[in-house]
């Protein structure tokens, strides 16, 4: 997965006088943040947790890349019958 992104200047807004931008008009997301098209709020940090794959996640929505069992955007919980939240992911709960 691409750790920036680029946009031109139509994707920002004319008020912008941030020195974030290049001199032929293209932007950049800084790595494990996402939401530049957001508009005037500007990026947010992934905070990615420890059972997600990268620390970066979607440039657009920000969701994170969950090891198996594990949800949530940021990958920080374990999903409905499992358990056990591990960097490495969660354990399936098995009944009997």
């Amino acid at each position: 997965m691409d750790s920036v992104h680029n946009a031109t200047d139509a994707d920002a807004s004319d008020d912008d006088d941030d020195d974030d931008d290049d001199d032929d008009g293209v932007y950049t997301v800084q790595p494990e943040s996402f939401g530049f098209q957001s508009g005037d709020e500007g990026c947010e940090l992934c905070s990615c947790g420890a059972a997600s794959l990268d620390r970066q996640c979607d440039l657009e929505t920000g969701q994170c890349q969950c090891e198996p069992g594990v949800t949530g955007r940021r990958c920080d919980q374990c999903k409905d019958g499992y358990w056990n939240y591990r960097p490495y992911g969660c354990q399936r709960m098995y009944y009997r």
